[in-house]
This record gives structure tokens, sequence and C-alpha cells, in this order.
């Protein structure tokens, strides 16, 4: 059963987005990535923020999810939560190298066709 919240979107239309954004540096500074994840966790805790890095890459990456009426609208909103988070995790901003969004649905449907289908 959907909570208030979802109902809302729901009916507003919106669907679910994942957005990861890749910035260069700090792939090898665990301390960098905690701060990354403590400032998004504060500013948006609702997006549900993952930090991941790339040694050999030297990247850090942030995905996190969020309501959007679109695509372009998502890409929006996006740019607001890596704002603020990066704003406030206190990192010197780097060169972002990658951005990505999809529709969690699409996502999910892509895992389904791709996975291992197991005997119930």
């Amino acid at each position: 059963m959907d909570d208030i919240y979802e109902a809302w979107h729901r009916d507003l239309g919106h669907a679910e987005y994942r957005i990861t954004i890749t910035m260069a540096g700090y792939g090898t500074d665990e301390d960098a990535a905690d701060a990354l994840l403590e400032a998004f966790l504060a500013k948006h805790p609702e997006t549900g923020p993952v930090v991941s890095q790339s040694r050999a890459a030297d990247t850090i990456s942030v995905t996190f999810a969020l309501k959007a009426g679109g695509q372009e609208h998502a890409l929006k909103l996006g740019q607001v939560v890596w704002a603020e988070g990066g704003a406030a995790s206190g990192l010197e901003p780097t060169r972002v190298v990658r951005a990505e969004i999809e529709p969690v649905a699409r996502a999910a449907e892509d895992q389904t066709q791709t996975g291992e289908h197991v005997p119930a």
C-alpha cells in the first residue's frame, strides 16, 4: 500500500529516476567519500544517496533517486541535489566526467530481462 507521498506522486504522473554523477579525483580518499555521503544524507536523505569510488579511474560518484514529472525535470532536480550535497561536503569541486539518468522502472526491467531465472 502506498503512503500519501507515493500516492501524490503517482497521481501527478511522476516517475522515479536514478541519477549517477561522477567527478574526477577523490578516487582513493576514503575521508572524501565519507564527507560526501554525510553531506548528501544531511541535505537530501530522501534520495537514498550511495557514494562509490574508482581507484583505477580516480573518480568518485554519487547515485541517488528522485521522483519527477519527466527526465528533464529529474535532471533539473538532480542538479540541485548535486550542488547542495557537494557544497555541504566541503570538498573542492572538480570536473564532472559523467552524468547518467535512467527511469527506475526501466532499470528494473533490464535486470529482470538479463537476470537469472530461479524456480519458485
